[in-house]
């Protein structure tokens, strides 16, 4: 509408009779236009391409999705599970719901094979396959009776996690997993298609070939948990055998505590009925002196034996006595001194000798026994007395 038309890339209204230009040196003023172009360019292409290979390197590098968490993988076997179901129908060997670390483990702690199928839904020649040979009723009956089955799609991050642990497997591909040598270890595999016949010969041949591994796994599994149950059995047994000795030696110091503090409870009982007893004689023995001071008599004329008392703090004391006084009218005389102790013995000096302090010859008189006028008897306290002699002195 404008009335300006373009020839070669350049407005109509350069081309006058005044600007005449011919085909050919519009065309070598155009390459050279842009070669010229393209020099000035180049730097800021380069810098461009530099920058976009650096940012590609930096995503890839930085935002490269990782597996996905157990969580993550669990549902997405799960939807493949709901999905393979629903494209293909039952017949198939049952799957197991869990991942794949799951499926191992399960494998690895119950001593079965692991039939593991990668699948690709975009792929003709794994739908075939999934078709033909996996959704098969002799697969189904091999499988359910002799292995664990677990599929997942290499579509999904899971999928695609497990194949390239698989050594980066293409779908469709079948990978038979069994424990051997402290690890599971794929034992055979089969990628692209194949008859059912081909794939369970093939399979059957792998499972009879390491069918020993996991029978030797099996039994030394066995052997562990009887030996296990031995080693616990035993193990018990020794704890219930120190128990008891525990037990027994705990009883055996209450016994010893208990005797030892009976022992002691008697002592000390025996302790405060010496005690008691030594009172009971001091008691009665200060009694005694009382009563003997009261009943005193006095000297009187025919009193002719005179004999003189060596108390222990030194003090004399002397006294008339009759010729047939006793002996122990001679020991109550010398209780009622002030300054005598409580229990004692009296020895003549001349000739030396006890009197003594029970007995029959406690009743002899003074003559009986030679004791003469002028004897001087001294007053020896008894320091550690026995039962006896303080019954006999306190009869005094």
């Amino acid at each position: 509408g404008s009335g300006i038309t373009a020839v070669y890339g350049v407005p109509a209204m350069f081309h006058s009779s005044f600007c005449p230009i011919n085909r050919q040196n519009n065309s070598i003023v155009q390459t050279l236009f842009g070669s010229f172009w393209n020099i000035i360019l180049w730097p800021v292409t380069l810098a461009y391409k530099v920058i976009q290979t650096l940012f590609h390197f930096a995503f890839t590098l930085f935002f490269t999705p990782g597996p996905p968490s157990q969580r993550q993988a669990g549902q997405e076997v799960e939807r493949y599970i709901a999905e393979f179901d629903n494209k293909y129908g039952l017949l198939h060997p049952r799957l197991y719901h869990g991942t794949y670390r799951e499926a191992i483990s399960h494998a690895k702690r119950h001593l079965r094979f692991l039939l593991v199928f990668l699948h690709n839904e975009d792929n003709p020649t794994s739908v075939q396959f999934a078709n033909n040979v996996i959704c098969t009723s002799l697969l189904k009956s091999v499988v359910e009776d002799n292995l664990l089955f677990w599929s997942c799609s290499v579509k999904k991050r899971e999928g695609e996690c497990v194949a390239e642990s698989l050594n980066k497997a293409k779908a469709p591909f079948l990978a038979l997993l069994c424990f051997k040598e402290g690890q599971m270890k794929m034992v055979y595999k089969h990628h692209g298609f194949a008859t059912v016949e081909q794939i369970i010969s093939r399979l059957t041949t792998s499972i009879v070939e390491n069918e020993p591994h996991l029978n030797t796994q099996r039994r030394r599994r066995d052997r562990d948990r009887v030996s296990e149950s031995t080693s616990s059995q035993l193990i018990m047994q020794e704890q219930d055998a120190a128990y008891q000795e525990s037990l027994l030696r705990d009883q055996e110091r209450a016994r010893q505590k208990e005797e030892e503090e009976r022992q002691v409870r008697q002592i000390q009982e025996e302790i405060e009925r010496q005690e008691r007893e030594k009172q009971d004689k001091i008691d009665a023995r200060v009694a005694l002196r009382k009563k003997l001071k009261d009943t005193l008599a006095p000297q009187n004329d025919k009193d002719t034996l005179s004999l003189l008392f060596r108390l222990p703090n030194g003090s004399r004391v002397s006294r008339k006595f009759c010729s047939s006084a006793t002996v122990k009218e001679i020991y109550d005389f010398a209780l009622t001194c002030d300054e005598s102790p409580n229990f004692f013995t009296l020895v003549s000096n001349f000739p030396k000798r006890v009197l003594p302090i029970d007995g029959e010859a406690h009743l002899k008189t003074c003559e009986e026994l030679g004791i003469q006028s002028s004897t001087t008897l001294f007053v020896q306290e008894i320091i550690s007395d026995d039962e006896d002699s303080s019954e006999s002195e306190a009869e005094m």
